[in-house]
């Protein structure tokens, strides 16, 4: 009986992706460097803030100053992240059943804990038991925090489903012994999430119910 949700943000919950832009490309004009695009950001979207934005500068002056990067860049970000988050379609209902069904939901992402809170604060106000981002624990595939979230919750590995929409979250989950939901609306392909050993696919957000009430049913 599924008791625990463990639910990525990005690209499983809302597209981040232009406020990302916008704020890497703000720090990038500070040092007259050309502007990305969104190709850029997919090879890095799934690493927290440091792979993220090291992977973003390697071409600028700030290549070799990680931390200043990172400051300049959660500066800006701060100007975009919420505006630039535009939750999916259905997904904030779809949670709400979730919560209905008596399961317990977790935000857990890779993305800084305070962004990570104000885009939940202020797309899914009161959706969550609460909303992780980097910082309490190691980020993700390390399983750390998702063990200690199920533990939290009194809900065991295998009673918790892993909603993501990468490679990454597939390998978090398995990791940490977790039901390997993935979703196919975000920042990987199909194909990719199949080879990383996803169990099950939800291509809408109805289709994460319909799969959990079978999951419960013993039914796949």
């Amino acid at each position: 009986m599924v008791k625990l949700a463990i639910v990525d943000l990005d690209g499983t919950l809302a597209y981040t992706l232009p406020g990302m832009l916008n704020g890497i490309n703000a720090v990038r004009r500070q040092y007259g460097c050309r502007d990305l695009g969104i190709p850029d950001l997919y090879e890095s979207i799934n690493y927290a803030t440091p792979g993220f934005i090291s992977n973003l500068i390697k071409d600028t002056p700030l290549k070799d100053d990680l931390d200043k990067a990172i400051e300049l860049y959660l500066k800006e970000y701060s100007n975009y992240c919420i505006d630039g988050s535009i939750p999916y379609e259905n997904i904030k209902e779809t949670m709400l059943k979730l919560r209905s069904m008596g399961i317990h939901l977790v935000v857990f992402s890779n993305k800084d804990n305070t962004r990570v809170n104000w885009i939940i604060d202020k797309h899914f106000n009161g959706v969550f038991d609460e909303s992780i981002g980097t910082g309490l624990y190691p980020g993700k595939p390390d399983p750390t925090g998702p063990i200690a979230i199920a533990k939290k919750y009194g809900a065991k590995p295998s009673e918790t489903v892993f909603i993501g929409d990468s490679d990454v979250d597939v390998l978090t989950a398995k990791n940490a012994g977790m039901i390997r939901l993935n979703v196919t609306w975000g920042y990987r392909d199909r194909q990719t999430l199949i080879q990383s050993g996803s169990q099950y696919l939800a291509d809408k957000p109805e289709d994460l119910i319909r799969i959990i009430n079978k999951i419960n049913k013993n039914e796949i």
